[in-house]
């Protein structure tokens, strides 16, 4: 059997992993620092921001917009899909 990931699913692993890297990983001391000065049953500010990204990338990913430039949210990460996937 060949358990090798298809083109597609590389792809989009390749993409994955490219967001991470650049938002995900370098943002782990800032959820740390949120989550200890802030209220422990309210999320961190840190994670609405991600999520608002990693959501803007995957509607490119989908096809469903056609702009692909976001807001940048998070210092020092990329302002759109773009930049991750060049990465």
């Amino acid at each position: 059997m060949d358990f090798k990931f298809s083109p597609k699913v590389q792809e989009l692993r390749e993409r994955l992993l490219a967001f991470m890297d650049a938002h995900v990983y370098p943002n782990e001391a800032l959820f740390a620092q949120q989550v200890n000065a802030g209220d422990r049953w309210e999320p961190a500010e840190i994670l609405d921001e991600l999520k608002a990204l990693a959501l803007g990338c995957l509607r490119v990913l989908r096809g469903e917009e056609t702009v692909k430039t976001y807001p940048q949210t998070v210092e020092g990460g990329p302002a759109s899909c773009n930049e991750v996937e060049e990465e």
